[in-house]
């Protein structure tokens, strides 16, 4: 049995790309990171340093879901998002908030530091 959530708040910054986060992803672990288990009702997500691309959202065992956001603009992607997990179709579910580092690069120019992406995100319940 699931066990119930409650009201929370949750905050990482660190660096993801490959081999690098936390390791507490159902989905692409040891290149992202997760919050624990709640019910979410938003999040926020903002690149600090680096040009890969991230996949911010939410998932759970059975689902990931996001937008794509990548440093400075770069590729036509923004730098930062706020959502709610109703945005993608994932509304009363028990989720995790994920920021996900992403291999392939949508934008052939962006500055790559090499290694990985400096990331803030946060979520609440």
């Amino acid at each position: 049995m699931i066990p119930t959530a409650s009201a929370g708040y949750f905050s990482w910054e660190g660096t993801i790309g490959r081999g690098k986060g936390l390791w507490n992803c159902p989905w692409y672990q040891g290149q992202s990171a997760c919050s624990g288990w709640n019910y979410w009702y938003g999040g926020h997500y903002k690149i600090r340093l680096g040009g890969d691309t991230e996949l911010s959202g939410w998932e759970n065992f059975n689902t990931i879901r996001g937008v794509y956001i990548q440093c400075c603009g770069l590729g036509g992607y923004p730098d930062e998002a706020w959502l709610s997990p109703s945005q993608l179709s994932l509304g009363g579910m028990y989720l995790r908030t994920h920021m996900t580092w992403c291999s392939w690069r949508p934008y052939p120019d962006c500055a790559l530091d090499g290694d990985g992406t400096n990331v803030f995100f946060e979520s609440w319940a």
